[in-house]
């Protein structure tokens, strides 16, 4: 919230698992929500969202850790580079499992081939400023999360996770046409 202000939301919130010898050639080198459906001009300077990946298993060198660019985010643009190359100023994330990444959505990366024998599982979290609307359905999320562990909550919670994804509003962005 220190960097997207007090009425942050969530905009997306996945998974995302390689397997043993798993490469997606379309993505290359990219930036996150919403930065990679920007294509006039250059980007706003105001932070527009962060991504947040829990890393629920080891990310090594020989299971697809993600590559990234330090500082690729101030260029304020997309990616300009060879897609699958990699520089010399590129690093690659290595970490143990449990561990929790924040980064810059405009931070330019991308993921490496999964050479173990084992799947490499992290989850994915994109929070943006309150007036970008959310990429995936947030509020169905929402719900299914209400019902399963709603019961569990107590009213504090409950708010607390109906404003990270929902925001400050009592609904969502359901029927709205874009």
């Amino acid at each position: 919230r220190g960097l997207l202000g007090r009425q942050a939301r969530c905009a997306t919130w996945s998974s995302n698992t390689l397997l043993p010898g798993m490469d997606y050639p379309v993505l290359g080198w990219h930036a996150d929500y919403p930065y990679h459906d920007i294509v006039d001009g250059p980007w706003p300077e105001q932070t527009l969202a962060v991504q947040v990946l829990w890393l629920l298993d080891d990310f090594r060198a020989d299971n697809g850790a993600t590559l990234f660019l330090p500082g690729s985010h101030r260029l304020l643009r997309a990616p300009d580079i060879e897609p699958f190359s990699r520089p010399p100023e590129a690093r690659q994330i290595l970490a143990p499992a449990g561990h929790v990444l924040l980064a810059h959505s405009a931070w330019w990366h991308r993921q490496t081939t999964n050479r173990s024998p084992s799947p490499r599982a992290a989850l994915l979290a994109n929070f943006v400023r309150n007036y970008v609307v959310p990429k995936a359905d947030v509020e169905e999320q929402y719900h299914r999360i209400v019902q399963s562990f709603g019961a569990q909550l107590d009213p504090r919670q409950l708010l607390d996770l109906q404003r990270l994804l929902l925001g400050f509003h009592r609904r969502g962005l359901r029927g709205v046409q874009a």
